[in-house]
């Protein structure tokens, strides 16, 4: 039996007050934002937006987000009726919100900020929309509620060069999308609305499995597509996912100003998957001309560089284009089935970028590490420990497997059951935690989309890893201390900035512990001991204070990616609590290369060097440099700890891996140069 959107909302409503039940929001309106983001997370439409809740007399603001480049911004207003039931919201309702905030921008843009005080977030947040208004092309405000609104126009407006679009997230809509069974809203192109007309195309090949059309469409359509759907149109194009930062091609915009007429027969064109197109009614179904009114879950998998590039010849006003002379050949292949179009959609991608260099770990979902990792999370069980029922954690490899697997339950209690035993965790959720464990702060600040390509791309390039089942259990638990961090962090009511808190907070853990966290405690557990959790709240009050004052004024947000930010984490002074270090390990967790060395690739002439070289220094050089090191403070707490494991993983008989041979003799140089002899 299919979920109703009051089942789905009943969910939902319990879900919040969890929230309540463990979380400190001095509003439930706060509460209320904070859990919609994490769905509107799940679905694309929010990477890292930041909680911020003002209202004031004609004002009002709940969270925003801007994009790296400050060409876009997200303002979030909420309308929050703390009911189990479902109501309905009226128009006037979402346009008094809406309008608010516009007012907020429009005040912003305008540089007449001074009626909002200078103590609080919002001014800082104004004036940093006004330093940056020549880059800020877009502005999109969003109103979020837990009722229901019948359906609404809303007119995009200017404000000088900004184009400012409205939307709204209510229930129903919250519901479509996530009993989709694709965890992310089908993005629909009606051609009757772009272009006035249907489009015409060829109906090429045919197969049980797909439907294959040519067409051609105008270049100016497309990149009115990008500007109003941005990297939603490319979520199945991996590589333009990984590549983004590149994506606009000087080659091609060359062509988009000096031979417009030219563009269709020197560009490649674009490929599109769907799964439905619509076509006029009366269209023989077996002609090869067909005209198509609309395609639903419109996606580029090839062609992000052609679609990035026209946008960006529409949107900079240094360039002069001649878009009605500008056409760009279209490949659509209709896929009907989900589960195809986990296997087709990658071979299209790959297939159709066959004559570039693409590695073979771009196309992430089907990488071997990722395929692994499906497979053990699907047969592993937490211990069953201090009257718990085991939980089985849902690793999702391609987007929509949990929802499918969720919806597979035919009522709202068993929904309930399987969230509650089977937590999932996300390919970019990984990621984060990954990076934030190898201490890299910075890249985890800049977002999960920038941490999702660093850490691909360390995939790629780095020693290869199978996954196994030590290896997936060490991932949990430290996602699990990840999130435990997260609701610490949210528990202290600091108002904003709660993802760069919480990343310079697991940096300065691993810092001063050396990544001795005891893993398979948490993993026995499915938890953090409470001297960990009193650990964290101290040390995170002390991160928040740096990263709040240290930047005088300028952006928090932005000060959080860089070095300077990460050297002062560094270099801050906090001593940890007797009772927390009596609990650590001797060493750091066994790295997978150690547990399995069969996964590693031959290692180079050179990485072999490395590595012989790091072999050399005895156990026993190790020991006397680490008392050496404490007993004059000669090194920082994280190198004093490495040397403890390098005298472990000599005692031990094992190889080091190349990393960490590589700064096994980097230290031990600087011991040297320190004073150290042996």
């Amino acid at each position: 039996m299919e979920q109703t959107v009051k089942e789905f909302y009943e969910e939902f409503y319990s879900d919040l007050l969890k929230a309540k039940a463990g979380g400190s929001f001095a509003k439930d309106e706060d509460y209320f934002t904070s859990l919609i983001f994490e769905y509107l997370a799940e679905v694309g439409e929010v990477n890292e937006p930041i909680i911020y809740s003002f209202r004031d007399n004609g004002i009002q603001m709940n969270g925003f987000e801007f994009s790296d480049d400050y060409s876009e911004l997200r303002i979030f207003v909420s309308i929050f009726n703390n009911t189990d039931q479902i109501i309905s919201i009226s128009k006037t309702d979402i346009a008094t919100a809406q309008s608010r905030a516009f007012n907020i921008l429009r005040k912003a843009l305008t540089n007449k900020i001074d009626s909002f005080s200078r103590v609080t977030d919002l001014h800082d947040l104004s004036a940093n929309i006004f330093r940056h208004k020549a880059e800020l092309k877009d502005v999109y405000i969003t109103a979020l509620t837990n009722g229901i609104v019948k359906d609404i126009d809303l007119v995009s407006q200017k404000l000088g060069d900004v184009n400012v679009s409205f939307n709204v997230w209510d229930t129903d809509r919250l519901f479509k999308c996530f009993t989709s069974g694709q965890a992310r809203e089908p993005i629909v192109v009606n051609f009757m609305d772009f272009l006035g007309r249907p489009l015409p195309a060829l109906r090429g090949g045919e197969s049980d499995r797909t439907n294959v059309f040519v067409t051609i469409i105008p270049g100016k359509m497309l990149a009115q597509l990008y500007r109003e759907y941005h990297d939603k149109l490319l979520e199945r194009n991996v590589r333009a996912y990984l590549q983004r930062k590149s994506g606009v091609n000087k080659g091609i915009l060359e062509t988009i100003q000096s031979d417009p007429d030219m563009f269709l027969a020197y560009n490649n064109g674009i490929t599109v998957t769907a799964a439905k197109v619509n076509l006029v009614e009366g269209s023989d179904q077996y002609s090869a001309e067909v005209q198509i009114k609309s395609i639903e879950d419109f996606q580029i998998v090839n062609g992000g560089q052609t679609t990035v590039s026209m946008f960006t010849a529409l949107v900079d006003n240094t360039f002069e284009v001649d878009f009605p002379h500008i056409f760009i050949q279209m490949k659509l292949a209709v896929v009907e089935s989900e589960s195809d179009m986990d296997e087709i959609v990658p071979n299209i991608s790959r297939f159709s970028n066959s004559q570039n260099k693409i590695q073979m770990a771009d196309f992430a979902s089907n990488d071997p590490y990722h395929r692994a990792m499906e497979t053990i999370s699907r047969n592993t069980w937490s211990p069953a420990k201090n009257g718990h029922k085991p939980v089985q954690w849902f690793f999702e490899r391609a987007r929509g497997q949990y929802a499918s697997a969720l919806n597979a339950n035919p009522t709202p209690s068993k929904r309930k059951e399987f969230k509650e035993y089977h937590p999932l965790i996300t390919k970019t959720d990984l990621s984060k935690v990954l990076i934030s464990w190898e201490m890299d702060p910075k890249t985890v600040s800049l977002g999960a989309q920038k941490c999702f390509a660093k850490f691909m791309d360390n995939l790629g390039s780095g020693e290869k890893i199978i996954p196994n089942d030590q290896y997936f259990k060490n991932c949990i638990s430290k996602t699990i201390l990840f999130r435990k961090l997260e609701k610490i962090v949210l528990a202290q009511r600091f108002g904003g900035y709660k993802a760069n808190i919480v990343a310079y907070t697991y940096y300065l853990l691993m810092l001063l512990t050396g990544r001795r966290i005891d893993l398979n405690y948490i993993w026995e557990n499915q938890d953090i001991t409470p001297a960990l959790s009193r650990e964290l709240t101290e040390m995170c009050k002390v991160v928040r204070e740096y990263i709040v004052v240290t930047p005088n004024g300028g952006n928090i947000s932005e000060f959080a990616k860089t070095k300077n930010c990460q050297e002062g984490i560094r270099s801050l002074k906090y001593t940890l609590s007797k009772e927390f270090v009596s609990e650590l390990r001797e060493s750091e967790a066994k790295d997978i290369m150690e547990t399995q060395p069969n996964s590693t690739v031959a290692l180079t002439p050179k990485e072999e060097e490395i590595v012989n070289r790091a072999s050399k220094i005895s156990a026993d050089e190790w020991q006397t440099m680490g008392v050496w090191a404490k007993s004059g403070e000669k090194l920082n707490l994280y190198k004093r700890s490495f040397i403890f494991s390098m005298y472990s993983i000599k005692k031990r008989q094992k190889r080091p891996t190349v990393k960490q041979a590589a700064l096994a003799y980097k230290i031990h140089q600087e011991a040297i140069d320190e004073g150290f002899r042996m």
